[in-house]
């Protein structure tokens, strides 16, 4: 899927944005895919489409990964909320502590609202201390 000297899909697509990761893999995916994350989403209407690029910082391509497939189920799916919810709650369980809290935070950055709320609610879900919602959110 992803590569630091290749892109992941065929170029053959004029609407794909080109995302690298902090650790430099690239992933190039479509701009409907894109769209799901609300900080791409902001700069898309004022770049030409040949200036398409992002770097994302704060992202390791192996967590950047798991949220453009997390994108991309929920572009292609728009009318299947429930089904996509079962998927959702399965793949994001079977995640360590570790990724997470790194894909918590990524979706926080991206701003992936969905899977924010996925991996916040699971995270409450597995906590066994009185702390508030807000107060365990401002951690994360």
């Amino acid at each position: 899927m992803a590569s630091s000297s290749r892109s992941c899909s065929s170029s053959e697509n004029r609407n794909t944005i080109t995302l690298t990761s902090s650790d430099g893999l690239t992933f190039e995916i479509e701009e409907n895919v894109a769209v799901q994350m609300k900080t791409i989403r902001r700069y898309l209407k004022d770049l030409p489409v040949n200036q398409r690029k992002f770097r994302v910082p704060t992202v390791t391509g192996h967590v950047l990964a798991k949220v453009i497939v997390y994108c991309k189920k929920h572009a292609e799916n728009p009318n299947y909320i429930q089904e996509l919810k079962i998927l959702d709650k399965k793949s994001v369980n079977e995640n360590d502590q570790y990724a997470l809290y790194n894909l918590a935070n990524a979706a926080k950055d991206l701003i992936v609202k969905s899977l924010m709320d996925l991996t916040y609610d699971t995270v409450f879900a597995c906590l066994e201390s009185n702390k508030s919602r807000k107060r365990i959110m401002r951690f994360l």
